[in-house]
């Protein structure tokens, strides 16, 4: 399967972010990442778009931005209704990305003050570790070979089983966690997780703790290997290190 670039995500607090931080990104910040058009519009992006974005609230709606190099930005509101009490959180994340997010950009959303965690690893890996669709499959005309799979009685069918695929996504309480090639922790990861422990991880290649709060750990090099036995080993031993098996909430 062919890499299509990187993934970022950042986690924030449920409606501490709204469509004039988004704004702020594109007019004064944004170097990466080029505004072509908004997902299902039919106007290329312009001001009067922009406009639109800085009235939403990221309440229910979700808000696509396409880049003329084929990757996007979203932006949505996640609910977690296993959980009890129920939990909500608002997601960044740009996917496709052909060129590293600046120092700039990356740090305009690492500063924000409510953010839970963000990770960044490689686009097309994230995403068939984590897809439970065997239609995910299809639709692309892979051939995914034999894969385990169980049915999901909610909805009636068969879903993939990627519980044992140590790249995919983690339903915590109130975020979500990914074994990426770099992790930074907010406040709420480092109340779950513990900063001693985040700290004190020896599998890390590099943890430090930064000057906003957030501790940043660099898990492995090359995010393009994310599938590489040496990583895959490595994103094995971070879940098991926090007990993240323990942690897990459901997905559905």
């Amino acid at each position: 399967m062919k890499n299509k670039g990187l993934y970022y995500e950042f986690v924030y607090e449920y409606m501490s972010i709204d469509g004039t931080f988004i704004v702020d990104f594109l007019n004064n910040i944004a170097q990466t990442f080029v505004p072509k058009q908004m997902l299902g519009e039919a106007l290329d992006f312009n001001k009067g778009s922009l406009r639109e974005i800085g009235d939403l609230v990221f309440k229910s709606k979700a808000l696509l931005i396409s880049d003329p190099d084929g990757g996007y930005c979203n932006v949505y509101p996640m609910v977690q209704n296993k959980v009890t009490p129920r939990r909500l959180f608002n997601v960044v994340r740009f996917v496709d990305k052909r060129l590293p997010l600046s120092e700039n950009e990356r740090n305009f959303f690492l500063n924000r003050e409510k953010l839970k965690i963000a990770y960044v690893c490689d686009s097309t890996y994230h995403f068939f570790q984590t897809t439970d669709n065997p239609s995910s499959y299809l639709i692309r005309k892979l051939d995914p070979g034999p894969l385990p799979k169980y049915f999901n009685q909610a909805f009636h069918r068969e879903f993939i089983d990627v519980s044992q695929n140590p790249g995919r996504e983690i339903m915590l309480p109130g975020f979500k966690f990914v074994a990426g090639s770099t992790i930074w922790f907010g406040k709420e990861a480092i109340d779950l997780l513990g900063k001693g422990k985040i700290l004190r991880y020896p599998g890390a290649m590099d943890v430090k703790e930064k000057d906003n709060g957030l501790i940043e750990m660099r898990l492995f090099e090359d995010i393009a290997a994310s599938g590489s036995k040496e990583n895959q080993r490595r994103q094995r031993d971070i879940i098991q290190y926090f007990e993240l098996d323990k942690l897990e909430v459901p997905r559905y």
